[in-house]
């Protein structure tokens, strides 16, 4: 419960900090990133979550799988780049599934 508590007040606090800082312009090539970054962000979130209700102390293996998640997707993204196909596309559906899924396996929506 505490832990639950101290990802809502992060993330109050993080929209708070984006809301009253002045806007600045980003790159298109740096939105995507950032707009991935924040997928996975999200869902590590979520998989925490999962992970304190079913009582497992593995959250260790949740921080590492969110470093490789960030490191496949940026690369990914990267090679699209490279190639000048849109595979930041591809990346944020398979995301936004694996966030629905987790959203899924916590109850929401039931």
């Amino acid at each position: 419960m505490r832990s639950s508590l101290l990802v809502i007040l992060s993330l109050v606090i993080g929209g708070l900090i984006g809301y009253l800082l002045p806007s600045f312009n980003l790159s298109y090539i740096y939105v995507k990133y950032i707009e991935v970054g924040l997928l996975i962000i999200f869902n590590t979130i979520l998989e925490i979550i999962h992970v304190s209700l079913k009582g497992s102390s593995v959250k260790s293996l949740v921080i590492v799988q969110f470093f490789l998640n960030l490191l496949i997707s940026f690369f990914l993204i990267y090679i699209g780049d490279r190639l000048e196909i849109e595979l930041y596309l591809a990346v944020t559906v398979a995301w936004v599934i694996k966030i629905i899924t987790n959203l899924n396996f916590l109850g929401v929506g039931k």
